[in-house]
């Protein structure tokens, strides 16, 4: 009993927190470009689509992007994946009636956070990553089920990405440092600036490494 009651006070918790954000007018930091990027859309009328590609922030590694009109979130894909074999269970709590007094508590990692709300009389999931202030978006049970439609496809998506586009990419950029190692020489003591200049000197036929 006291694991509901606790699970229930953190889902009033995050719900009270997002009702209070999205009234709230919020600069909110573009997300990273993606390198092989690939777009599902989920919601064309409601402009919500999942962005899956290479984060060269993230050493290359794939990364989800969840796009909303005001908001999103960078997921792993492991995490997309663990929502995705939630979804059975998330949707049973969605699309049955709103009630406005029962909060869910779905999933929680040191990164991220699932949970049910209801906004504007709509039972919703919020996906709330704890990386960056104010990212979280919410999917309606209709998102959700046509994320349940094209699972498949995103999953092959995601397989290309991490066994076949990442390792030509790895090998493409060591092929460049190699180069740059052995034809750009760049002092020790050289400024960003200085080394930015250099770079940008660099000669086009690089590309044909």
């Amino acid at each position: 009993m006291s694991n509901n009651i606790e699970t229930f006070n953190s889902a009033a918790s995050c719900s009270e927190r997002v009702h209070k954000n999205i009234r709230r007018s919020v600069s909110i930091q573009p997300p990273n470009e993606l390198i092989d990027s690939t777009n599902f859309v989920i919601d064309f009328a409601g402009r919500k689509v999942i962005n899956i590609g290479l984060d060269p922030s993230n050493i290359f590694n794939v990364t989800v992007q969840i796009i909303t009109p005001s908001r999103y979130v960078c997921i792993t894909s492991d995490f997309l994946h663990r929502i995705i074999s939630l979804l059975p269970y998330i949707l049973s709590n969605i699309t049955g009636p709103a009630d406005k007094n029962r909060e869910r508590l779905f999933l929680k990692d040191e990164n991220n956070t699932l949970f049910k709300t209801t906004y504007r009389g709509e039972s919703m999931l919020v996906i709330e990553t704890h990386l960056l202030q104010e990212c979280r978006v919410l999917l309606s049970g209709r998102d959700l089920m046509k994320l349940r439609e094209i699972q498949w496809a995103i999953g092959e998506s995601i397989s290309r990405k991490s066994n076949v586009t990442r390792c030509a990419v790895m090998v493409q950029l060591d092929q460049i440092a190699t180069h740059l190692s052995n034809n750009v020489y760049v002092d020790k003591s050289s400024t960003v600036e200085e080394i930015s200049t250099v770079a940008s000197n660099i000669h086009h036929d690089l590309h044909a490494l």
